[in-house]
């Protein structure tokens, strides 16, 4: 299975009269978030089995960009990928996903290097991802701590190039 982790892109600033859940990607955000996750299809990513996201607005939004530029369903909501998410709960969804050759799962930092971390390594600090990059972790039938290989870590800036 090849999983890539997605960080949402850039968002509005976060105000006292907006809740954080309700941030939107702002129009340049929107613009950049594409042109990177356009450049999936430079590193062979043509489609999709699955697309799960964070319930954030920023999230969902680039989780249906993804879906434009990769060839993809619309994006399901996994409220594990929440910040804050429980990893172990995004673990077993994965897991009942195993059927499936790609997933990508759109969400924070710095939940998102951890859970990659874990994957990779069992325990650690955490990845770090920028805003609109993604991460691929390949599992090889076992999907446990541990057990995942960290293919490629791609800034967005090197995204949009591709």
């Amino acid at each position: 299975m090849e999983l890539y982790l997605v960080r949402h892109g850039v968002a509005q600033l976060r105000r006292p009269d907006r809740r954080d859940e309700d941030r939107k990607l702002t129009r340049a955000g929107r613009k950049k978030t594409a042109k990177a996750l356009h450049g999936l299809r430079a590193l062979g990513v043509a489609h999709l089995d699955r697309i799960l996201s964070s319930p954030l607005v920023r999230a969902w939004e680039t989780a249906k960009i993804l879906a434009d530029e990769i060839s993809a369903d619309g994006p399901r909501v996994e409220a594990s990928l929440a910040p804050g998410g429980e990893p172990a709960e995004l673990l077993a969804r994965i897991a009942r996903e195993a059927t499936d050759e790609r997933i990508a799962l759109v969400g924070h930092q710095p939940d998102l290097g951890r859970f990659a971390t874990w994957l990779v390594a069992g325990s650690g600090r955490g990845l770090e991802l920028g805003k609109a990059g993604v991460a691929r972790i390949d599992l090889d039938g076992n999907v446990a701590p541990g057990r995942g290989e960290l293919v490629w870590l791609l800034p967005p800036r090197v995204l949009r190039k591709l």
